[in-house]
């Protein structure tokens, strides 16, 4: 007998060595071929995925987002610890007691493939996974598995736990667009994964297995249970207690339908951030980066502006129904801050998903007698006064023509430019070319031109055109962004003010404004608003009626309206007094808004604390 058992072990030995051999020179094999991705792990200490950059608006409401992938970074350390139990206890409850591959887990594993024929468990600890998410596919084969073991024990080595378990719960798919665990409080909860309760971690964390099996917007019933398992591990592992378990068993969650979006909230402002960012830092891939972008656009204005737009091109087209096309509309809408240049709402078209293309500062079109305040303040400026007569010298001796001509206040208050061409005639060959370029428009323009307003203009350029009579004659550079924090918190970019250029006398401006405040008042511009004293305007169409206008100044925004006949084929109204008509009742609704008009008075508030300060 005791021949017999040393026969027999002899010959296990024999057999058991060249397989022990062939396996460990098969796992030399793998790990030279994984040598690749080993070089790489150490770049994990410091790699982060491609992250979603985020937009806010001025109060830090988030606005939208750029990203190719819905993903979040969020540190371990801001997890509250029964979501990060959760997730321990659904995929890997002695994570932090192994060096990455778990011998109990492939043993029972094993036993059920084999049993099935197949590779139909995994077995893979959190570290493991990681390995597959971060340089494996996702094929269900044994070379795959042994790799995977390879790369976890190489990760083990490089990595710290706790950050091993950051990277997986940032990069692992839960679902519905979510990549990591912050992508998934929002997709489903509409919360940062700082808020999540117990019952909403697990039933996150049960989405690990198979999540496009378990989401709950699309298998509420799978999810519950799986959220019940992932509750009775916990329990099991001591991580919460009978009470809780049962408590949230029971408790049903609000779980969201579809996948959090920002699409439709400002696109044509999102362009022209992106447009800005672009110009001025250069930075190309806005999609991966996890930036902080803090804009200037007020969220509420915004949405008036949007309603605004809309309304214009259906007013206008139930009035123009039998002559044009309601496609061949368009309509814009920009709002900027005088003082400062910053855009605080920005509409470009009745529709981004139909239309990209930003009119609210990329369309040209002639701006018509929205040139008068502009000779009107040439003129101030050589001399003459409001209630000089335009055939006054300005220079200077007697009256070049009939004291019965009008005066520049009567001018501006009727919106007639023809009226004001003998003026311009005296302010001198070129002058009224010059000061419109230092003002923004009509760059080359020949005078006359300017004076009947065939010069064209974007709604974004003739509001800061505008604002310098609000702005003591001052001219800001437009801009969007105010500040960008990247994924490591640091500030990249701060919005510095630079020196605006001074075009005209704070006196010719002041008196410019003032006489818009009387076109609003008795005058072309006039408005039905409760309290037009402090509203300045103009208002007109072009001379082939294709194109119509409204400027409205206020102390704390100046605001473009634009509607014309897109194609040029077609004129928006009848007469002018019926295009000024639609574009002043377009100006009413937007100024009108309860966001506007809270912006009004946290602005008088401001003001009035600035003015008790300095007393």
């Amino acid at each position: 007998m005791h021949t017999k058992f040393k026969t027999t072990a002899a010959v296990s030995t024999l057999l058991v060595t060249p397989l022990c051999l062939l396996l460990a020179l098969y796992g030399v094999k793998i790990r030279a071929e994984l040598s690749p991705q080993i070089a790489l792990i150490e770049q994990l200490e410091h790699a982060r995925d491609t992250l979603a950059s985020e937009v806010y608006d001025r109060h830090g409401r988030k606005i939208g987002e750029f990203a190719t992938e819905k993903r979040y970074f969020i540190p371990l350390k801001a997890l509250p610890p029964l979501v990060v139990k959760a997730f321990l206890s659904a995929e890997d409850k002695d994570f932090y007691y192994h060096r990455g591959v778990s011998p109990i887990g492939i043993l029972r594993a094993a036993f059920i493939n084999i049993r099935g024929g197949g590779v139909r468990q995994g077995a893979s600890t959190i570290t493991q996974q990681l390995a597959r998410l971060s340089f494996l596919g996702q094929d269900r084969t044994w070379e795959r598995k042994i790799k995977e073991a390879i790369l976890a024990f190489a990760i083990e080595d490089r990595l710290t736990k706790d950050r091993i378990l950051e990277l997986y719960l940032n990069k692992i798919y839960l679902g519905n667009g979510s990549y990591g665990i912050e992508s998934a409080a929002r997709n489903y909860f509409r919360k940062h994964a700082t808020e999540l309760t117990l019952g909403e971690a697990a039933m996150i964390a049960g989405l690990a297995k198979s999540p496009s099996h378990y989401a709950p917007n699309k298998n509420l019933p799978a999810a519950r249970r799986r959220q019940l398992f992932v509750l009775n591990r916990m329990q099991a592992d001591h991580a919460i207690t009978k009470t809780s378990a049962a408590l949230w068993a029971k408790t049903l969650l609000k779980v969201y339908p579809t996948a959090e979006k920002f699409n439709d909230q400002a696109p044509y402002f999102m362009q022209q951030v992106a447009s800005e960012i672009e110009l001025k830092l250069g930075i190309l891939n806005l999609a991966t980066d996890g930036l902080k972008i803090y804009t200037t656009l007020n969220a509420g204005m915004q949405k008036a502006a949007e309603a605004s737009v809309s309304n214009l091109i259906k007013d206008a087209s139930i009035h123009r129904l039998s002559q044009v096309k309601r496609d061949d509309l368009q309509a814009a809408l920009v709002a900027i801050d005088p003082h400062s240049g910053a855009v605080i709402a920005m509409q470009g078209g009745s529709s981004f998903n139909l239309s990209q293309f930003n009119r609210a500062a990329a369309t040209y079109r002639p701006i018509g007698p929205l040139i008068i305040p502009i000779y009107a303040a040439l003129a101030l400026e050589q001399g003459l006064k409001l209630t000089s007569h335009i055939d006054e010298d300005p220079y200077g001796g007697s009256p070049r023509g009939t004291r019965l001509s009008p005066t520049i206040l009567e001018v501006i208050k009727s919106g007639d430019a023809t009226l004001g061409l003998p003026l311009v005639s005296t302010l001198g060959l070129g002058t009224l070319s010059s000061f419109a370029k230092r003002l923004g428009l009509g760059t080359g323009a020949a005078d006359f031109r300017l004076a009947i307003g065939e010069v064209k203009s974007s709604p974004l350029q003739l509001a800061l055109t505008y604002a310098a009579f609000v702005a003591d004659g001052k001219v800001e550079e437009p801009y969007a962004v105010d500040r960008i924090i990247d994924g490591r918190g640091r500030v990249i970019y701060q919005r510095s003010k630079p020196p605006a250029p001074t075009v005209m006398a704070a006196t010719t401006a002041r008196q410019i404004s003032s006489a818009l405040e009387a076109a609003t008042t008795d005058g072309h511009a006039k408005l039905k608003t409760t309290n037009p004293h402090e509203t300045g305007g103009m208002s007109g169409a072009s001379e082939d009626l294709r194109d119509s206008w409204y400027v409205g100044l206020r102390p704390e925004v100046v605001t473009t309206v634009w509607l014309g006949s897109e194609h040029g084929g077609t004129r928006i109204a009848d007469t002018n007094k019926e295009a000024r008509e639609l574009i002043g009742k377009a100006w009413v609704s937007f100024a009108g808004s309860p966001a506007c008009q809270e912006s009004r008075q946290a602005t008088r508030s401001r003001v009035l604390r600035e003015t008790s300060k300095g007393l």
